[in-house]
């Protein structure tokens, strides 16, 4: 505001630029006050590294990163990927005994697209989030962790050359900390470096500075096709891709910084796909390898529509989606699609490729069998008819190709070995898309690049930008004044670090804190452990209370071999009671990994009763939660523990036709509602929650059936 007050002329000093940086408005007492044009805010990168050191004091939270060796080792987090350890930053971990940690902090940033911000006109803002690749997993995308470096004026998207402007504070933070951090040295000392970008596919060609995805010479930023070869097999053809080099790429964007004319511009733009980016300038930044692929945004746009299901097939489609049970976790889908097809989140895009097979099995199957019909449905009145053939049993074979590709990829851990495989699978997918004369968009293409991306960056779980999506959601229920010019942007961008500061000031209290001061920061957020009940309780209230009781001192006798565990009613010396009341706690629901397990027996809610166990030797089963426990014996740490019935299934059941692919699925057929006897097993095998989705065989007639389906 000190450098508008001291301007001669509202004209913009920016070489090339004709807006206005500040109008005039009369005051109420006469004077004349100027108002910026338009507001820009930037969070300081400096301040926010300070904050994020400041809440981490010891290695819990810092990665550990491991040395993939085979293509079957499991790749956990991008610290597992080949770009971390390639980068030269010139320094490296180092955790000292008494858990103080010098370490190189790593930078990535994510522009997330447009949303909306009010509701009785049309203005949207973007956001600029960074997050600090050097911190877990489990850790590294909590709010606390995330640096929102600015909000993106609007209500228009900013051109290319306005985003090199706003990205340029940002881009002189990243350069100038080459700093170093030595114990907790005020101010903290740092060596920070650009890791990747992630963002949607426009928005991730502008910020690196490529051509449009629409672009007919240079479409992938990846490789050199043209955008006919998108409907082409030289498009899908991956052993002969003639790949782009990063050095080659730079070159030509400073080549078109430096070119004296607007046309020598374009021809170097026409001919090489570049042009300038302001983060071109940050050292060891490639504009290629620094840009992974977003898996949220790219791979649930490949899922095709077209005139398959006539309207008493989207009512069975309706009513098989509406009979789903679904973990308490996700994102439904809406209750419905046999009026509305469209589906607004990419959340919801993944549940529907996560069940589609299974769904157009029900539709498709023949009246007699459970085999896919050959006949295709008539094509509805007034419609355009498609230009594809409406091969049935093809498009099934793709929809199977997708799912099965998409359950892969999207898995928290991924070998190198699954990575391939799905990869292979989605290219077959789109081979016979273009055999049945589909027609295919550039993100088809841009798919056939994944197994590289995870190779380089890890498992597209830890990439993708549903986390940012949810920093979105929650921007946008702030309350802003509807003053446009960048007000509203500011008002987010301060709202975000005041939270930040208040979750600060809730770690950070002094032992001698008041009472009312912890009922006040209890109003503002604080995490609660569920209601716990004894054993006691429990054998009171079910009438296997007592069996319950036999199965956990068995467990706790194979837990404890060390220990003579007797029951309360044996007393001799040296024993070890296993007392009713006392020894187990049980909880209604236990979290782990983020993800909710109820259990059957719960008083207030039975959702989240379902679940896969892991069984050991790479064998995956579907049960039903009965009791999650706590169980203390003796001076021993506490054990967590769940009683569980495994879901039932024989050789009597026919067979599907996802058969070939259930074990990349992790799909299971079990008759509905019947289980085997109780067993105890170690909470931490808890796998993965699962989607139910009740059917009937026309092969087994009168006897339901249950599709029981992971869901990592």
């Amino acid at each position: 505001m000190d450098e508008i007050e001291h301007m001669e002329i509202p004209d913009c000093i920016e070489e090339g630029c004709k807006g206005f940086v500040y109008h005039e408005k009369r005051m109420a007492d006469n004077t004349m006050k100027r108002i910026p044009a338009k507001i820009h805010c930037y969070s300081s990168l400096v301040k926010s590294i300070n904050f994020v050191k400041n809440l981490r004091d010891t290695s819990e939270d810092y990665h550990h990163t491991q040395v993939v060796r085979s293509e079957h080792d499991l790749l956990h987090d991008v610290h597992d990927g080949e770009a971390w350890t390639q980068m030269e930053a010139g320094l490296k971990q180092e955790i000292g005994a008494n858990g103080i940690i010098q370490d190189v902090e790593q930078y990535h940033g994510s522009r997330k697209p447009l949303f909306g911000i009010t509701d009785n006109r049309p203005h949207s803002t973007g956001a600029l989030y960074g997050c600090f690749n050097n911190l877990h997993r489990s850790v590294h995308y909590l709010p606390r962790n995330i640096y929102l470096a600015m909000t993106i004026p609007s209500p228009k998207e900013p051109s290319l050359d306005q985003m090199n402007y706003l990205l340029t504070p940002l881009v002189k933070d990243l350069k100038c900390m080459i700093m170093r951090m030595y114990e907790k040295v005020l101010p903290p000392q740092v060596n920070i470096m650009g890791s990747m970008q992630v963002s949607d596919l426009p928005a991730s060609r502008k910020f690196s500075g490529a051509a449009s995805h629409s672009h007919k010479q240079h479409p992938c930023s990846f490789c050199h096709i043209t955008h006919d070869d998108i409907n082409l097999p030289a498009g899908y053809d991956i052993p002969n891709f003639e790949l782009r080099d990063d050095f080659e790429q730079l070159k030509y964007t400073f080549k078109w910084q430096q070119a004296r004319s607007i046309c020598a511009q374009k021809k170097i733009f026409n001919d090489y796909g570049s042009c300038h980016s302001e983060m071109n300038y940050l050292p060891g930044w490639l504009p290629i390898s620094s840009s992974p692929l977003d898996f949220m945004h790219n791979y649930y746009d490949v899922i095709q529509d077209g005139h398959l299901l006539d309207a008493p097939d989207w009512r069975k489609f309706e009513n098989i989606i509406n009979r789903t049970i679904w973990p308490s976790g996700i994102e439904c889908l809406p209750d419905n699609l046999a009026m509305n097809h469209s589906l607004q989140k990419a959340d919801q895009w993944r549940r529907l490729c996560n069940i589609q097979p299974f769904i157009l099995w029900l539709i498709w199957r023949a009246p007699n069998s459970d085999n896919i019909s050959s006949t295709a449905p008539d094509i509805p009145p007034r419609s355009i008819p498609p230009t594809f053939q409406c091969n049935v049993k093809k498009i099934y074979h793709m929809a199977l190709l997708l799912s099965v590709a998409e359950h892969i990829l999207a898995s928290q851990s991924i070998s190198l070995f699954d990575a391939h495989c799905a990869q292979c699978y989605l290219q077959q997918y789109c081979q016979e898309s273009l055999h049945l004369k589909v027609h295919l968009k550039p993100n088809h293409h841009y798919s056939m690049h994944y197994e590289s991306v995870i190779k380089r960056f890890g498992p597209v779980y830890v990439t993708w930008l549903f986390a940012f999506e949810h920093c979105n959601g929650a921007l946008e229920k702030v309350n802003v004044n509807g003053h446009a010019a960048g007000e509203m942007e500011l008002t987010l961008l301060c709202d975000w670090i005041l939270k930040q500061h208040i979750y600060e000031l809730g770690i950070s209290l002094p032992e001698d804190v008041s009472e009312k001061e912890k009922a006040l920061l209890k109003r503002v957020g604080i995490e609660t452990t569920p209601a716990c009940r004894t054993l006691e309780a429990t054998v009171a209230a079910f009438q296997d209370g007592m069996h319950i009781y036999g199965l956990l001192l068995d467990y706790a006798r194979s837990l404890w071999p060390e220990l003579d565990i007797v029951d309360d009613f044996t007393v001799h010396a040296g024993a070890t009671p296993f007392l009713v009341d006392g020894s187990v706690k049980s909880y209604p629901f236990i979290i782990k990994n983020g993800i909710h397990y109820g259990s059957d027996t719960a008083i207030q809610t039975q959702a989240d009763q379902y679940a896969c166990v892991d069984c050991g030797d790479g064998y995956v089963l579907p049960c039903r939660l009965i009791y999650h426990f706590e169980i203390t014996v003796g001076l021993e740490e506490p054990a967590l523990c769940s009683v569980i019935q495994k879901c039932v299934a024989d050789n009597n059941l026919p067979s599907m036709p996802w058969d070939l692919y259930a074990t990349n699925f992790r799909s299971y057929l079990v008759y509905a509602d019947r289980f085997s006897a109780l067993e105890v097993i170690s909470t931490s095998k808890l796998f993965s929650s699962v989607a139910v989705i009740p059917i009937t065989s026309n092969v087994l007639r009168d006897i339901p059936l249950w599709i029981v389906l992971s869901i990592d």
